[in-house]
């Protein structure tokens, strides 16, 4: 017998933004978004794509540019080629396959699990990370007025498994229950913050202890998330949590850095599935 593999593509050409809602079991309804974010990318000559395999349920992120340009000079983050269940801000309609039910209020959120093998089979870049992205709105951007980016007054909060150079001031740290490659873990976590007159401000949680390359990584999101009331310059307590996002920020070699410009990578990220209403315990 002969296995059909079959694949979705995104493929990011300048000036395109390349996102795909997928159904991984089949039901009809879509449980994430696969989405090639390349929000500071002008040009580039190469290929930047992310493929979705439906019988291995893989997705693999292949970044392989030169001469590239970013939109703005100053952001030397590139992009954010990323899986969402939930929604951006930027977005009007949820995706919430798996059951979790985004939107959730802060003070009323409900545990659930985020499960996933990852592993950089190439990483030839300036800066990156590896890491979650996740936006905690006011009620009337979350709510009300669907779409609408965030601003002052809401907060980003993101969790690092590996990078190098995250910003901000550090405020404390953390130990978070997690199992990583089948073993429960107290893993500990350095936490920043970025505060930013006029913009929403930026928690992120740097994991530490032990320390990771790739492997199989199971953790709570609404754990971080009531740890950020901890570290919120801002009551978040009736703000709600959009959604849930996985991927690499990506920074190119490039000048005055460099003289020329690059970036390579390819990302697999494998058996990513979500629990809803699921936590660890020790």
């Amino acid at each position: 017998t002969s296995l059909v593999l079959s694949t979705v593509t995104i493929t990011w050409t300048p000036g395109s933004w390349p996102r795909k809602k997928i159904d991984i079991n089949n039901d009809g309804v879509p449980d994430l978004i696969m989405d090639i974010c390349p929000y500071n990318l002008k040009r580039g000559k190469g290929r930047y794509e992310m493929i979705y395999n439906t019988t291995r349920r893989t997705i693999v992120t292949v970044i392989d540019l030169v001469d590239i340009e970013p939109k703005n000079p100053n952001v030397w983050v590139m992009g954010f080629p990323e899986i969402i269940i939930g929604r951006k801000p930027w977005d009007k309609s949820y995706v919430n396959g798996f059951g979790v039910k985004f939107p959730m209020k802060v003070k009323d959120i409900k545990p659930f699990l985020v499960s996933f093998y990852f592993h950089f089979e190439k990483l030839d870049l300036l800066g990156y990370d590896f890491a979650a992205d996740a936006w905690i709105l006011r009620k009337e951007i979350a709510i009300e007025k669907p779409g609408t980016g965030p601003g002052e007054g809401d907060i980003e909060i993101m969790v690092w498994l590996m990078g190098v150079n995250a910003p901000g001031t550090k405020v404390g740290e953390e130990v978070v229950p997690m199992i990583i490659n089948g073993s429960y873990v107290d893993a500990r976590f350095e936490v920043k913050r970025v505060v930013r007159t006029g913009e929403w401000d930026i928690i992120i949680f740097l994991l530490k202890e032990p320390e990771l390359k790739c492997g199989y990584v199971t953790y709570d999101p609404s754990i971080f998330v009531k740890l950020a009331t901890k570290y919120s310059p801002v009551d978040i307590s009736d703000h709600y949590l959009i959604g849930w996002e996985i991927g690499t920020e990506w920074v190119a070699y490039r000048p005055p850095a460099t003289q020329k410009s690059w970036a390579k990578v390819t990302l697999l990220i494998e058996d990513f599935t979500v629990i809803p209403y699921a936590t660890i315990h020790k």
